[in-house]
Formats: C-alpha cells, structure tokens, sequence
C-alpha cells in the first residue's frame, strides 16, 4: 500500500511537470519563431525525435534496480533546467531539455506502472496533460503578458524539481519483475506499435473539422484529447488492452463519420485518443528492460507522423472518412500487437 501510495506521488508530480514544460517549450517556441517553418522542424526533431538516442544510451547507463529511477530522473531534471533556461535563450535549447525531460520522466512513469502493476493507468495519466501544456502554450505565447506567464511558469517547474528530488529520496528499492529474453515477434511488437504511432500522429496533425474555430473549441477539443489519454489507461486496466482497443477505436471510428457535429467530433477525438497509453503498454511489456528505448521509439513515431501535415503533404483533410479508417488500421495493428506479445511473454 506504501509503495502504491509513492507511486501515485511519483507519476502525479511527473504528469504535473509534462504539462509544465510542453506549456514553457511551445509559450517560447510560438513568441520566437511562430513564423520560422525552418526552426520549427528544427525544434520538434530536437524535442521528438531525439528521445530515441537519448532513451537507448539511458537504458545503457541503467546498471541495476536503483538506476531505474536515479538515472531518468537526473535526466528529467537536467531536461526541466534546460527547458526554463531555453526560454530565455533559444527554444531549441528547451527542445534538448524537452526531449530529455520526456524520457526521463517517461521511463520513471513506466517503472511505476510495471513494478506497481497499475496496468497502464500510470501512463495515462503521464500523457495526458502534455495536450493542455501544448496548449496554453499557443494561446498565450502572443499575449502581452508573456514574460509574466514565462517566469510564473519558470518557478512553477523550479518547484516541481524540488519535490520530484524529495518523493524520489524517500522511495524504497522495488524489487522489478524477473525480465525475459528477447523474440525474435519483439521486433514486429515495435514495428507495429511505430506504426500506429505514426497513424496517430498524422491523424492529429493532418485531419481537421469543419466546427474546430475559435478559442472555445480548441479548448474543448484539447481537453477531449487529453481525457481520453487518461481514460486509456484506465479502461486497459479494467478490460485489458486488447479490448480497450477495440472498443475505444470502434467507437473512434463511428464517431468520426458523423464528425462535422462537433459533440460528435469531440467523441471521436476523446476515444481515438485512448490509444496512446495502450500502445506505450504494449511496448514497455514488450521491452521490459528497455523502457528507454520504448519510450522514444514512440515520440519518434510522432515527429515522423507530423512532418506530411508540417509540409503539405496531406494537411486540411476533413476528418470523417479517414478518421474511420485510420482508427480501424490503429485497432488491426495494436489487437495483432498484443497478441504477438502475449504469445511470447
């Protein structure tokens, strides 16, 4: 019950801090180089894409079961002083801290779920508040008053590492799961959870709806994202994940061909979200002592799933016809994941 008590501490300042820094990195990104297409590809790839190195070599520097805490959150640490002296500098500084902040804290937040057998609940709840972070970020960063919000947030996080340091300095070691030996289905697990990662991603970035005007929905659509990140994990720990991806994308899918009434599209955008705590589930069980690398596996799949929306490639799509498909290739790959995974753990 202790143990379980300090991991709800644990993920819960480690969620407060994801919605911290995403707020600070895009609040400094939009002020400096809102109109700079250059900088801002620069920036994600150094926020996205480079949580797959910086998670391999964490994963190296992980020698035994206290390392599978100390080192990610010096690493998150280290990520959240950069993030807040980025925002004063240059915000592809804060991307470096970005990435480093989201690994970290990633691996811990998996850590947690796995050894306390939160069932994916601990991840949904990491993700979720990184969608309103994104964007407070964006309303605010042409706001007159943005050195104000800038330093208020600055302290916000300065505080946020100062209990992270003191929940973390009183945690017991936890004994982790006796690991097992790679298959060679590992690798098709990860391939297939990239893949609907990507899907994801340019779904998110590419499909749009008719009604999604005006500061009111944007709000509504980002809190229906970001609940339905948190009511992911929940439903995989009551269903299994399996059955949490069936029935959040089936729904995804209904919702999305009525999408142009806006209840409806935030429906389909709340249940298609569901997703992401599944797919970082399968993919930790699926690399038990290379939550690193797991980690920024997926964020990778983000930033490559971005760039087609980013460049043109397939921006401005009506969300309704291929919201549905998408959420039916996504329920295919992460059913066809799962199963692979089970079979060989």
């Amino acid at each position: 019950m202790k143990a379980c008590r300090s991991s709800t501490k644990i993920i819960a300042v480690h969620s407060l801090s994801h919605m911290a820094v995403d707020f600070i990195c895009i609040l400094s990104l939009m002020h400096s180089f809102g109109n700079d297409a250059q900088m801002i590809v620069l920036y994600n790839f150094c926020a996205f894409a480079l949580q797959l190195p910086i998670g391999q070599v964490l994963d190296l520097l992980v020698k035994d079961r206290d390392d599978k805490q100390r080192i990610p959150l010096y690493a998150a640490i280290a990520g959240m002083m950069l993030c807040i002296i980025g925002s004063f500098i240059t915000p592809l500084i804060s991307g470096v801290g970005n990435a480093l902040f989201h690994t970290g804290a990633g691996m811990i937040c998996m850590e947690q779920d796995e050894v306390n057998e939160l069932k994916g609940r601990g991840l949904g709840v990491f993700v979720a508040p990184g969608a309103l972070g994104v964007t407070g970020g964006i309303l605010l960063a042409s706001t007159k008053w943005f050195s104000v919000v800038r330093i208020v947030l600055c302290v916000v996080m300065a505080l946020l590492c100062v209990i992270a340091i003191s929940i973390h300095s009183h945690e017991k070691t936890i004994i982790r799961p006796i690991s097992r030996p790679l298959h060679t289905d590992d690798l098709r697990v990860s391939l297939l959870c990239l893949s609907a990662v990507i899907l994801r991603s340019l779904a998110g970035t590419s499909l749009v709806f008719s009604w999604r005007i005006g500061v009111v929905y944007i709000v509504l659509s980002t809190l229906a994202l970001a609940a339905g990140k948190a009511a992911g994990g929940f439903l995989s720990a009551r269903l299994n994940v399996k059955n949490a991806s069936v029935m959040s994308l089936l729904l995804a899918a209904a919702f999305y061909l009525v999408s142009d009434h806006p209840f409806f599209g935030l429906c389909a955008l709340f249940f298609f979200n569901m997703t992401m705590p599944l797919t970082l589930y399968i993919e930790m069980k699926n690399r038990p002592d290379m939550h690193g690398f797991a980690f920024g596996l997926l964020t990778f799949g983000l930033f490559i799933g971005w760039l087609p929306a980013f460049y043109g490639i397939c921006a401005n799509v009506n969300a309704s016809r291929p919201g549905t498909l998408i959420s039916a290739i996504s329920m295919i790959l992460l059913v066809y994941a799962e199963t692979l995974r089970e079979r060989n753990s």
